[in-house]
């Protein structure tokens, strides 16, 4: 016997069979899990969207808002990264006609030899002819201020100069001529 379909566009169909004692409906799984995964870890709020689309699919259930969950938090993370980025960049003097856009001057070999212990920044400056590029600037135990300068030597050289308190504690140098 082959089943044609009803010539009757009225025709009802039949009620589903009644549902045993207890019986509830399947319920689609939540979004939130997608959102809180994505939120804090990023990529891998994928794996929830994945495992959860697989089995709304399975009872049937809309599976759009996984995947709205996903897209629209992880896109405003990578929005917020870039804007972030941006911010830093200009904030440390990445553009405008300032005077930092102006190369350094190279230290020499002679001129981080002259660097000794307890100079000043400023002396320091004087000798190398640039205030060289800020590393680090921290506050120490018991109030010292730690500040580590690296000044370009060319290619493959260099030379970091630490100061606490304003002076010279200690000078590194790598490949200077």
């Amino acid at each position: 016997m082959s089943y044609a379909p009803p010539q009757d566009p009225t025709h009802q169909y039949p009620a589903p069979p009644p549902q045993p004692y207890g019986y509830v409906p399947a319920k689609a799984p939540s979004a939130v899990l997608v959102f809180v995964i994505t939120f804090f870890f990023g990529i891998f709020g994928l794996i929830p969207a994945i495992l959860r689309h697989n089995r709304a699919r399975q009872i049937g259930a809309p599976v759009t808002s996984y995947w709205l969950a996903f897209g629209i938090t992880f896109g405003c993370q990578i929005l917020l990264v870039m804007m972030m980025s941006v911010a830093g960049a200009s904030s440390q003097g990445g553009g405008g006609g300032s005077s930092a856009s102006v190369a350094p001057e190279k230290i020499t070999l002679s001129e981080f030899e002259s660097i000794s212990p307890g100079m000043t920044e400023d002396e320091v400056e004087q000798i190398v002819g640039s205030p060289g590029a800020l590393r680090s600037n921290s506050e120490g135990f018991l109030g010292s201020d730690y500040v580590t300068r690296t000044y370009d030597g060319g290619f493959m050289a260099s030379a970091t100069v630490e100061f606490k308190n304003g002076e010279v504690v200690r000078t590194h140098q790598l490949g200077l001529q």
